[in-house]
């Protein structure tokens, strides 16, 4: 069920409902950490889980400190059967590393994001694209919304 829906299946009820965000933990410490703290929250009936995502620094290559957003919301929807809302931001991110992200979504089962531009990378003042990524959020929405209609960055 897509968050929206969520939102005016609660409203139409009368219901109130909450959502929680998690941060990715440092690369190392696994699922079983991210499960131990989603379990005690559980028998709150969450409506809906929002994962974080978070520009990785760069160096010589790409220095990835912590597991996928994207496989972090599969696992997490898989076990306990809860919409989950990955984040998807500009910064970093190519206009095909976000089609690969949004194909990997869609096999996965996952049919909620949160577009955003994203924060600054690390040393840099203002924020700064990937030379063929998206300087704003909306471009990112215009990407998805594209790709549901079955347009490719490459034009298939």
């Amino acid at each position: 069920m897509n968050v929206p829906e969520i939102i005016n299946e609660a409203i139409a009820a009368g219901r109130t409902r909450f959502a929680f965000e998690l941060l990715p933990p440092l690369k190392g410490d696994g699922m079983q950490k991210i499960f131990a703290a989603i379990d005690p929250l559980m028998p709150f009936d969450p409506a809906y889980i929002n994962i974080t995502y978070h520009r990785e620094g760069i160096e010589w290559h790409v220095v990835r400190r912590r597991p996928g957003t994207v496989g972090i919301s599969a696992a997490i929807q898989h076990r306990y059967g809860v919409e989950v809302v990955p984040h998807l931001i500009c910064g970093g991110l190519s206009k095909y590393d976000i089609e690969d992200t949004l194909i990997d979504m869609d096999f996965l089962g996952l049919h909620n994001v949160l577009a955003l531009r994203g924060d600054c990378g690390p040393n840099e003042r203002h924020f700064m694209p990937h030379p063929q990524g998206h300087s704003h959020a909306i471009d990112l929405v215009r990407q998805i919304a594209a790709m549901n209609r079955g347009e490719f960055v490459d034009g298939e």
